[in-house]
């Protein structure tokens, strides 16, 4: 007669089992995150490939033709570094999505199913503040340009858009969106992968600050018309920085969560589904969209990381005289602070501006200490570690509640990896590492 299993001996099976399971499972997790942070460092490299791809053959040398942000720069389809990088056939973007992030694109979808930018009034309907060519510090409805930008693409038959006018100089044009925007804009940038969600860095889309007249410089820092334009090969080569401490792209963090841990904001996300014509979902309402770039420089007031721009939800124009500028003298002294000592420019003040990266999420790894990829100028990912657990990285920035993102002063960027200054330093004042 064969002796059948006890139930001491069941449970011992079990317990063997028990353990082989809670010892493989998390090297298991840890194995498909390792191959999430691989496969997102290889997508990070073939964009970095295909920028450069662009320059070499773009008349400025630029690297791109700036954000992939209908708002700021033009239809998704034919202008910013998305659609540069997709029309080059170099690289499928829509394809190439990090695949540790929980964003299924970019805010940009938001803007074209007619979901203003946040503070310009509601969805579907509403004007906002439109900024044109870069270094064009003019009313933005004196360029036919501005307007061509938005009417470009596929969106020249999807979108009615009209330019009124515009104030003093640095003013953006009042832009009206139409009523009833056809969400088949939306559904062709993602049908043919003009879709991402990567945020490109400041400096890759807007190059520097634009200076004008009376010592002022323009401090619409997200605007194309008070920058610089998109990034060159001149200007980065001429520039006192190494380019494997210049960012160009990096995992992105949920729209609007500049402040996502403050009660009275929400994520930016789908407005509406979209489907394709079959009536199969593309993407289901409520998902959430990445930022297109980081906000540029910026510094502390009172424990809020401010940007260097106005309000573009408010209809005022600015004028030199307005708190939309600030003196020249305040960029040059950022500049000097940061190329002699890097570690003591805090964002205190506006001798102190920093980069604001918290368009930057840290989308790998487990626990609290997950990490960011992020694409440098010179080809290379690096990876850096939330030291904090607030999932942004830091720059510098001292003294910042907790409500702004920044869970206290633990820089995770340190400069002497990521460059974070008011712009870029001309070369005499390379810093030595």
């Amino acid at each position: 007669m064969r002796r059948g299993f006890t139930l001491i001996e069941l449970l011992a099976v079990f317990g063997v089992i028990a353990i082989l399971v809670a010892i493989s499972v998390p090297a298991v997790f840890a194995a498909r995150e390792a191959a999430r942070k691989a496969e997102c460092q290889n997508n990070l490299r073939q964009v970095g490939i295909a920028l450069h791809a662009f320059a070499t053959g773009d008349p400025s040398n630029r690297f791109c033709t700036g954000a992939s942000d209908f708002h700021f720069d033009g239809c998704p389809d034919s202008y910013g570094w998305i659609a540069d990088v997709v029309n080059s056939s170099t690289v499928d973007a829509g394809g190439m999505l990090c695949p540790g992030s929980t964003a299924v694109g970019s805010e940009t979808l938001a803007h074209l199913l007619g979901d203003p930018a946040p503070g310009n009034g509601s969805a579907g309907s509403s004007d906002f503040w439109y900024y044109g060519e870069a270094g064009v510090m003019g009313a933005a409805d004196e360029d036919e340009d501005y307007q061509s930008q938005l009417q470009s693409g596929i969106c020249a038959s999807t979108i009615a858009t009209t330019v009124g006018s515009a104030g003093d100089v640095g003013a953006g044009a009042d832009l009206t969106v139409g009523s009833s925007v056809d969400p088949a804009a939306a559904q062709t940038i993602l049908r043919d992968g003009y879709n991402t969600n990567y945020t490109a860095s400041w400096f890759l889309v807007r190059g520097g600050l634009e200076r004008i007249d009376d010592d002022q410089t323009a401090v619409n820092s997200i605007a194309l018309n008070a920058t610089r334009g998109p990034l060159t090969t001149l200007l980065m080569d001429n520039s006192g920085v190494f380019s494997n401490t210049l960012p160009f792209v990096g995992c992105g963090a949920p729209a609007q969560a500049l402040e996502m841990k403050a009660t009275d904001n929400t994520l930016v996300t789908l407005v509406a589904g979209l489907t394709d014509e079959r009536n199969e979902s593309f993407l289901d309402s409520g998902s959430e969209l990445a930022e297109s770039f980081t906000m540029g420089p910026s510094y502390v007031t009172g424990s809020t990381v401010a940007g260097l721009y106005k309000d573009i939800g408010t209809a005022v124009p600015l004028t030199a005289e307005s708190d939309g500028f600030i003196d020249d003298e305040n960029v040059d002294a950022s500049m000097t602070n940061y190329v002699s000592n890097p570690g003591t420019v805090n964002g205190q003040s506006l001798d102190h501006l920093l980069q604001d990266s918290r368009g930057w999420a840290a989308r790998h790894g487990a626990g609290s200490k997950k990490s960011l990829n992020l694409l440098m100028a010179d080809g290379s990912v690096q990876n850096f570690v939330d030291e904090n657990g607030d999932s942004f990285f830091n720059p510098g920035f001292r003294g910042v509640a907790a409500i702004n993102g920044f869970d206290g002063d633990t820089v995770d960027l340190p400069p002497a990896k990521v460059t974070s200054s008011v712009g870029l330093p001309p070369k005499r004042n390379r810093r030595i590492r």
